[in-house]
């Protein structure tokens, strides 16, 4: 994974960033936040339920279930 751009706010405090993953990476962290629950996420991070929710939705929504038949499973299928 490669930082590509880091977006600061007014305060000059980190805001977002942008990053590059390969597909792998992308396929590890679906099959790691899709085997978390809302208790699992809350303990690595409070308010970690609604981020893993998020991260997985994307990476389901906009890419493996976008371009594998059966999503994630699909993917790993074929790696």
């Amino acid at each position: 994974m490669n930082v590509k751009q880091i977006d600061l706010n007014d305060q000059g405090s980190v805001e977002s960033i942008v990053v590059r993953m390969s597909l792998d990476e992308a396929l590890y962290l679906a099959k790691l936040t899709g085997g978390q629950n809302g208790v699992s996420a809350e303990a690595v991070l409070t308010g970690g339920a609604g981020l893993n929710a998020e991260v997985y939705a994307s990476l389901t929504g906009e890419l493996f279930n976008r371009f594998y038949e059966d999503g994630v499973a699909d993917a790993v299928r074929n790696r």
